[in-house]
């Protein structure tokens, strides 16, 4: 306020505002009294204005270039500046002045027309706050009224919330709610519910940081929600759902917190606190749900947990295998939204670690959930073929799935073994026939169409071309192909010739997959009495999907290799 700014003053007398001449306005504080001094433009000795800034008056920011009061007199008052940057200035001198406490009882406020509902908006910039009291069982009705005043403006939730922060208050409420729980007080259960909704819905990231930083703020927060006055007749069980006795454990971990965290913040997000979300507050505990989630992700890419992990598909029991599968499946999906480096180290270390006994499993498994998960953990993967191909470097890599003395393949210099090594590993079908017989003969519809999609990919012509000229393709493809691929450079896999790739798909696949197409063409009876006939009618998707992958296959594959077969 120190810059002489251009203003006209004016003064209201009855309706009309008068003209009370043009000057230079500027803020100056005297032995710590503010005030605006506004100097006639024409003769700095006049001045046309002194107005100190005392008591409670309101200042309002109005149409950018307005500052109106009511000075202690009661004449109302206003300054209309020339320029934007003028307005603004002598408002930072206001919120100086009201916040360095020289008149700690002053307000400013900013009016913000409303073209589509008409009423204009009002929001507080700086003012004095009433803050909420140290709560007791006689005061918890005031707290709840100053917090739901303060939640009008940004400038008070701001001020509340680091009060909050600053004062240990969250603790102090969970104290009052232990002690009305206790005593079985239901209005003040109630409102201390009313209370910690309100602060949530404040918006305030570093509030609701706190109230989610420990398991046991999390637990106190479920807690005071379980009582809610809309339901009067009915208590939530969000803390028996939250204990421990709810949280699946797949492999030992020694940073059990950050796993506890995540299924503590899904649970607030999607049952605790979901029917009072806001947009804005539903997307800040995304962001940290997220964040947790990618510090889990970092901790997963451990091979000694991923060995842990994949291990268990060996001898464990059923129920733990399945909790496996989902666990997996639940963190690639979050990968999925990963940079793209982070994610193709990730699912990398998955296929070099072995992940192909946990898809195995999953694709055999008689629960068809499972089965499902099964076939989108292998159309994530192989549908990263580039990227994850990129991010492998020309070191062995070793499938956990062989004994340790078993899983390499020393160098040798006969050029005829060399190249039986890399046949054996493009000719093997494993993959491409599990994922056969569920598109031929699961039920599941959601299922045949993943599996479609994971052959179509896995029968690409450039399977073996769509990856950096140095590493080809297939070293993933044949991780994911069989039990026990042996450890390759990436130089290994130069010259792989992809013909006995699918000719070996024609050979060995193919007559199955095409089985009833095949029965279909040699009938004669295209009656519906039929039963090739009527198994049409019964599976549409199945033929649908099959007539796709014939012309998939006829445009893609060389001609030599795919019309023998067609």
């Amino acid at each position: 306020g120190s810059t002489p700014r251009r203003v006209k003053v004016y003064l209201l007398q009855g309706e009309d505002w008068l003209d009370n001449g043009t000057g230079y306005c500027v803020g100056e504080i005297d032995n710590g009294a503010p005030y605006f001094l506004v100097r006639n433009e024409l003769d700095s000795e006049d001045v046309i204005l002194k107005s100190f800034l005392e008591g409670s008056i309101q200042y309002q920011r109005q149409q950018e270039t307005l500052i109106v009061w009511t000075d202690l007199s009661g004449k109302d008052l206003a300054l209309s500046f020339k320029e934007t940057e003028g307005c603004a200035d002598l408002c930072e001198f206001i919120i100086k002045v009201q916040q360095e406490s020289l008149s700690p009882n002053i307000s400013l406020y900013y009016v913000i027309p409303n073209i589509t509902e008409g009423d204009d908006i009002t929001e507080l910039i700086t003012g004095p706050i009433t803050y909420p009291e140290v709560p007791s069982n006689t005061n918890l009705e005031s707290i709840l009224e100053i917090i739901n005043q303060g939640s009008n403006s940004q400038f008070t939730r701001t001020s509340i919330s680091k009060y909050i922060l600053d004062n240990d208050y969250f603790h102090k409420l969970v104290d009052s709610f232990n002690a009305a729980e206790n005593d079985r007080n239901l209005i003040n259960l109630y409102t201390l519910s009313e209370i910690i909704k309100t602060l949530i819905l404040y918006n305030e990231s570093s509030l609701i940081e706190e109230f989610l930083s420990t398991e046991e703020n999390i637990l106190a927060l479920a807690g005071i929600l379980e009582y809610d006055p809309e339901y009067p007749n009915f208590k939530a069980c969000h803390r028996d759902s939250l204990d421990n006795k709810s949280f699946k454990t797949v492999i030992p971990v020694e940073d059990l917190n950050i796993f506890k965290k995540d299924f503590h913040l899904n649970f607030l997000k999607d049952v605790v606190l979901a029917r009072f979300l806001d947009d804005q507050t539903f997307n800040l505990i995304s962001t940290l749900i997220y964040m947790n989630q990618v510090e889990i992700i970092n901790y997963l890419k451990d091979p000694l947990i991923l060995e842990q992990l994949f291990n268990i598909y060996e001898d464990y029991e059923m129920i733990k295998k399945r909790d496996g599968v989902r666990m997996l499946h639940q963190y690639v999906l979050i990968a999925k939204s990963l940079q793209s480096y982070q994610k193709s180290e990730f699912f990398s270390l998955l296929v070099k670690s072995g992940l192909f006994r946990m898809t195995s499993f999953a694709l055999n498994d008689s629960d068809t959930s499972i089965r499902v998960l099964g076939t989108e953990l292998i159309v994530i993967i192989i549908e990263q073929d580039t990227s994850i191909v990129n991010s492998i470097d020309n070191d062995e890599t070793i499938d956990n799935s062989e004994p340790p003395n078993n899983h390499r393949m020393e160098p040798t210099e006969n050029e005829e073994e060399t190249k039986s090594l890399k046949l054996k590993l493009s000719d093997d079908m494993t993959l491409i026939s599990i994922l056969t017989r569920l598109l031929v003969e699961d039920k599941n519809p959601g299922l045949k169409i993943q599996a479609f999609e994971a052959l179509r990919i896995l029968l690409d012509s450039n399977i073996a071309s769509n990856s950096s000229p140095d590493i080809e393709i297939d070293q993933l493809k044949n991780e994911l192909r069989s039990h026990s691929s042996n450890g390759n450079s990436g130089d290994d896999f130069h010259d792989i010739n992809t013909n006995n790739y699918f000719k070996a798909f024609y050979s060995q696949v193919a007559p199955e997959l095409y089985k009833r197409l095949i029965i279909l063409a040699s009938t004669e009876d295209f009656t519906s009495s039929n039963p090739v006939v009527a198994a049409i009618t019964g599976d549409e998707l199945l033929y649908h999907h099959l007539c796709d992958l014939i012309s998939f296959c006829t445009k893609e594959h060389d001609v030599s290799i795919s019309r023998p077969f067609f």
